[in-house]
């Protein structure tokens, strides 16, 4: 893949990976916080960030990640087997800290899923932290950037002007990918809100999901949504709607990109896959249509596949396409 400019394809910007535990107990024996055996097997996978790196090595992205991680086994890991997939960990720094802890366990999917961080003592990166991670990132087409609600994990970053960080990643000549990415319930603070919208105009490709969408510019049908979305200033606006495709504006026309009627194994990453083929597409100058296409496919195929067959490359990418015909595309 020739690049664009002197450096990467695309950078992932994700201040600190935060590495699940995946457990496969026993036939018959479920997962709670009082016994955690005998379990069968256990994995490790790479949250935030990383499975969108892993999509866009797949697919034959040249990409290095942004992050910081513990100076511990996990960390370790986490960094060997995202090289092990040709990611470019170079730009990694490394934080003290040799504890891990449970913050959440869900008993269903695949296995039993523990979420796993650092100690806020151990983390707390702060507003400076971001903007010099951003004035030390390397030259790259595309800056990929994997959720906006940061003081959600990173309390040091309530209340401060962080579409700044846009408008540095902008003057630095990026086109930017965000997955809004947002995980809680609960509102988001009032004005980190008002951050991403005064960022929406520096967005080359704005990637919501339905309840990302609705935070922003509140309940609306689909093409509702991304009109507003577009009114606010974002070049491009691609409503992710699972099962139900995605929704893109061409020329003042919102259409709907259907989805894939697939069985589902594993929902884990989906977004993350859409986001790497999506990246994948913008790169190669492909047309908006066929890029949601193929990020439709991806996502298909990773939630449809187990765990270690759920990154596909181009090739596999596109038989699977070709796989459902009539299945797909614009409605």
């Amino acid at each position: 893949m020739k690049n664009k400019r002197n450096g990467f394809d695309a950078i992932i910007f994700n201040p600190v990976l935060h590495p699940d535990i995946i457990m496969y107990p026993s036939e018959g024996v479920g997962l709670t916080y009082a016994r955690l055996t005998p379990i069968r097997k256990r994995e490790m996978r790479i949250g935030a960030g990383g499975y969108t790196s892993l999509m866009m090595a797949k697919l034959g992205i040249d990409c290095c990640c942004i992050d910081r991680i513990g100076s511990d086994i996990f960390g370790d890991f986490t960094i060997e087997e995202m090289r092990k997939h040709g990611l470019n960990m170079d730009y990694v720094s490394r934080f003290n800290g040799d504890h891990m802890v449970c913050v959440i366990l869900v008993n269903n999917g695949e296995g039993g899923t523990m979420m796993c961080s650092y100690p806020e003592t151990f983390v707390n990166i702060s507003y400076d932290d971001f903007m010099n991670m951003l004035d030390r990132s390397p030259d790259a087409e595309i800056l990929y950037l994997y959720s906006w609600f940061w003081s959600f994990f990173q309390p040091n970053m309530l209340n401060k002007p962080t579409s700044n960080i846009i408008k540095k990643a902008k003057d630095k000549g990026y086109k930017i990918i965000l997955d809004v990415n947002y995980k809680t319930k609960e509102a988001p603070p009032a004005h980190e809100l008002n951050e991403l919208i005064k960022s929406i105009p520096y967005i080359d490709y704005l990637l919501p999901n339905a309840f990302d969408a609705e935070i922003i510019v509140g309940d609306l049908d689909p093409k509702c949504t991304v009109k507003e979305l577009n009114e606010l200033g974002a070049n491009q606006v691609v409503l992710k709607m699972g099962e139900h495709g995605s929704y893109i504006n061409i020329k003042d026309k919102v259409k709907n990109i259907r989805g894939y009627n697939v069985n589902v194994l594993d929902t884990t990453g989906a977004g993350d896959m859409f986001g790497g083929a999506l990246t994948y597409g913008v790169i190669n100058k492909l047309d908006i249509e066929d890029i949601v296409k193929i990020s439709n496919a991806a996502a298909a195929y990773g939630i449809s596949h187990a765990s270690t067959q759920k990154y596909p490359n181009i090739s596999a990418l596109e038989s699977f396409i070709n796989s459902y015909p009539g299945k797909q595309g614009e409605m």
